[in-house]
């Protein structure tokens, strides 16, 4: 198994960090938060809600292998 190579695409996601994914096949466009890194993308532990049914949930295993072009880090309103 090879380690994360850090490039422009990845070096702005951080494990735990909450993300938007968009625009990705197979999913609809959701909210969950990074659990793994990747070269060029991410495992998201998805969040079960108004498109995220409990059904997709289950087939995916409550989590999905995104692109990092298809990810918008979403940042807490403090």
């Amino acid at each position: 198994m090879s380690d994360v190579v850090e490039n422009a695409k990845n070096s702005g996601f951080e494990i735990g960090d909450q993300v938007k994914v968009t625009k990705e096949k197979g999913i609809p466009d959701c909210v969950g938060v990074i659990s793994k890194k990747y070269t060029n993308s991410a495992m998201v532990k998805l969040h079960e809600g108004d498109k995220v049914t409990a059904q997709v949930m289950e087939e995916m295993n409550g989590r999905y292998v995104v692109n990092y072009d298809h990810l918008e880090k979403l940042v807490d309103a403090k």
